[in-house]
């Protein structure tokens, strides 16, 4: 793991207090789900907080790349995601290494890329971080965009 534990940025976040980071470990070792997972059911912690923090959490110990050097995404990848949803959060899928789905997104949607990406797969999910204006450019790339509004584009280019 990266950086401070999830409960510590939950914490400094004042999401969580600390007798409650104390419970939900304490209910971890009993019942072996994740922590976001519990503090989500115990203290109705929102997943949007989750993910910012895990995000938070892991931002550091990602890899940055120029996409204009990787080998170019999969059709086997690119399948996993719509491009409507791959515009929306800034993400690319790229490639399996063996079951990890590789992703490309930007150090500000990754919290957004994560969350999309683990609500829609069950398979481990690795993220590297790429320029936006790079990332914009491979998902246009990769993903037709006949089925998005002209205004959507200006949108999403303008973001």
């Amino acid at each position: 793991m990266a950086g401070k534990f999830l409960g510590t940025l939950l914490v400094e976040r004042g999401v969580l207090d600390r007798t409650q980071v104390q419970s939900i470990l304490d209910r971890q070792m009993q019942i072996g789900l994740p922590f976001g997972q519990i503090a989500v059911m115990l203290y109705n912690v929102r997943m949007a907080d989750v993910w910012r923090a895990l995000a938070e959490q892991q931002k550091e110990s990602l890899h940055e790349v120029e996409l204009a050097e990787q080998p170019p995404a999969t059709d086997e990848a690119l399948a996993v995601l719509p491009g409507r949803l791959a515009w929306v959060a800034r993400v690319l899928p790229l490639r399996f290494e063996g079951t990890t789905l590789i992703c490309a997104t930007t150090q500000r949607n990754l919290a957004d890329a994560m969350a999309l990406m683990h609500e829609r797969l069950d398979c481990p999910i690795h993220f590297v971080i790429a320029n936006d204006l790079e990332l914009r450019q491979h998902i246009m790339d990769n993903y037709p965009v006949t089925d998005l509004h002209p205004s959507c584009l200006l949108k999403y280019a303008n973001n």
